[in-house]
């Protein structure tokens, strides 16, 4: 999988119209990590929040062309549906990680 650059991240969340907090709730990001992300505020971001990002982009792709007409919150349980399990996981441990870090923890992870 070819890692997902900020431009193309701003690019790809426009497109489908996501919010970035969305993407961040479905990437198991902090809320303000795709903002950081996108305005190349990080610096080196890690491999594994890289495929969490594109993971749940292409979900959110799928999501956004089965239910075109339905509202965020009803999109990300589609996407949350579409994710890969091997994603599922992943962002499981993107996420406990980043709980860990904070002392409140903003987003939960896709189960």
């Amino acid at each position: 999988m070819t890692l997902i650059t900020p431009q193309e991240c701003t690019n790809k969340r426009r497109k489908l119209g996501i919010p970035q907090t969305a993407l961040c709730e479905l990437a198991g990001l902090r809320s303000n990590y795709i903002c950081r992300f996108e305005g190349d505020k990080i610096l080196e971001p890690s491999g594994k929040k890289l495929v969490a990002i594109s993971n749940a982009l292409r979900a959110f792709e799928i999501a956004k062309s089965n239910h075109p007409f339905v509202d965020i919150k009803e999109l990300i349980v589609a996407a949350q549906k579409e994710l890969p399990e091997h994603s599922k996981s992943a962002i499981r441990q993107v996420s406990q990680q980043t709980c860990a870090k904070d002392s409140v923890c903003l987003t939960k992870a896709a189960s």
